[in-house]
């Protein structure tokens, strides 16, 4: 879509009286994203932008202009952002038009000097009470008769001046690591795409969430969700992180996590003493028992394959075991630790007999 609309009967509407959306339905056909050259308006869909923030999006569009990255630009952009829709509407020209179908859109203006908003009005406002405040100050900065509330004054606005330098500086440092992330993300797409170095079922995607109480680390590749057990992770990462996955037949077997080493996790190793019903205990080194209750399929699986005097390799961050994997034995070893046990039990029942 080049400008504000594809066609007759489908426009983009910016007020809410202008139609009538009782009988339309809701439809992402209508997914677009324009600029009008004219107007200077910008809109795009709500499908192509969730979970973005609005502020990234008034920063790549003034990026793209030439705007210079500022808080009075931004300030002007957000006086006009509005939610409104994009709608196919009946082919009559009546007032308000009749929806037949719509999709929410983003909708703002690029900065103009015509257009003063609110927000950017209340801006100039405390920046003119700054000035004036300075410049007060400035004409007679040590005059024998100035009083204690304008020392105060003095103070407290060179400790804005000081705050307003330190933004300054950290608005900077966040520009040059989001330009880092861009560069990265594109280098990596191009190589992965271009260079067609990625097998189809290798994808990049981005950690949303960690799920603890399922023990899930929830991913997101485009517009597709997948999870991965904790068992199949070789870390836990942070939310936010990106990473391959390889996923066969829609679900994920393994992921690499390439940007960070990912949280600390403290391994031990643990014995099974029996598996039932989804639920497995096991003992430590330390001869502490503890049920395990499976939380996904992945685990439940684990669980049925597992038997008696079986080895766990157990993962756990802080107190909270995270990740289990199997250690498959050969039949020399099962015998010997199965022999072990048995003596150890025999040591205990003797114990127990002498001391009677």
């Amino acid at each position: 879509m080049k400008g504000l609309f594809a066609s007759k009967d489908q426009r983009l509407i910016l007020r809410e009286e202008s139609i009538d959306l009782s009988r339309a339905t809701y439809s992402e056909e209508l997914s677009s994203t324009g600029f009008d050259a004219e107007t200077q308006n910008f809109h795009v869909s709500i499908d192509r932008i969730l979970f973005t923030s609005p502020v990234s999006i008034i920063q790549t569009l003034l990026e793209a202009h030439g705007y210079t990255l500022n808080l009075e630009n931004f300030l002007a952009c957000l006086d006009d952002l509005h939610v409104t829709v994009m709608a196919q509407t009946q082919a009559s020209e009546q007032s308000p038009y009749i929806g037949r179908r719509y999709l929410p859109t983003l909708q703002f203006r690029l900065p103009s000097k015509l257009h003063v908003g609110p927000l950017l009005k209340k801006f100039y406002t405390e920046i003119e009470a700054y000035e004036a405040a300075i410049k007060t100050l400035k004409e007679d900065p040590k005059g024998p008769a100035r009083s204690d509330r304008k020392e105060q004054q003095k103070e407290k606005i060179e400790a804005l001046e000081r705050e307003n330098q330190d933004l300054k500086q950290q608005i900077k440092d966040l520009k040059i690591e989001l330009q880092r992330a861009s560069q990265s993300i594109a280098q990596v797409n191009r190589a992965l795409s271009d260079q067609n170095l990625m097998p189809p079922e290798i994808r990049l995607a981005t950690v949303k969430a960690i799920a603890w109480d399922e023990r899930l680390i929830h991913l997101k590749s485009g517009r597709t969700s997948f999870h991965l057990a904790f068992i199949k992770a070789q870390t836990v990462p942070e939310v936010g992180e990106r990473c391959l996955v390889h996923i066969d037949q829609g679900i994920v077997q393994n992921a690499f996590f390439f940007e960070t080493k990912g949280q600390r996790l403290t391994p031990a190793l643990a014995t099974v003493l029996f598996t039932a019903g989804g639920q497995c205990k096991i003992r430590d080194s330390l001869r502490r028992s503890q049920t395990l209750t499976a939380k996904n399929d992945e685990e439940r699986a684990l669980f049925q394959r597992l038997r008696r005097h079986d080895k766990l390799l157990v993962a756990s961050l802080g107190d909270v075991i995270v990740s289990f994997q199997e250690l498959p034995l050969s039949h020399d070893e099962h015998f010997i630790d199965r022999m072990q046990e048995q003596l150890a039990q025999f040591e205990i029942y003797s114990a127990n007999d002498d001391e009677e």
